[in-house]
């Protein structure tokens, strides 16, 4: 997908995003808005497809699990009902991205529970950079 930033811009915001520990979405989007022309037509679609695709997750089963997911197909994004789905196919499709989805959160989590042992003490940064060198050999 083509940047709507041009280069210069998106170094510079990706620079203050990279340097700054906690950041806030609307300060970001103010560094992005000089920068950007409006499509409105397109902004419309994204707009309309958001409310739709809100409205396709928010459906759910008897014990409030989500019924519908996305998945790509024929170049086409389609949202399969995991429930009442005969493609297996489609379901593999979405099982092949939930697993991806869940080693991406499971590396996060121990991302996020290592640093929160280095902030109580109980590791120190040394340990942490020996069992993360160790972890991409």
């Amino acid at each position: 997908m083509k940047s709507v930033l041009d280069s210069m811009a998106r170094k510079s915001i990706m620079s203050y995003i990279r340097q700054t520990p906690n950041i806030h979405l609307e300060r970001i989007a103010q560094m992005i808005t000089p920068h950007v022309v409006f499509d409105y037509d397109k902004l419309e679609k994204m707009y309309v497809n958001g409310i739709a695709r809100g409205l396709i997750a928010s459906v759910k089963d008897d014990d409030g699990l989500r019924r519908f997911f996305a998945v790509n197909n024929k170049g086409k994004t389609i949202y399969v009902d995991i429930d009442n789905c005969q493609d297996i196919e489609l379901l593999s499709a979405v099982n092949g991205k939930m697993e991806i989805k869940l080693k991406g959160i499971s590396k996060s989590y121990s991302k996020v529970k290592k640093q929160h042992e280095i902030l109580k003490g109980q590791i120190s940064m040394q340990e942490y950079m020996s069992e993360r060198k160790a972890a991409h050999v």
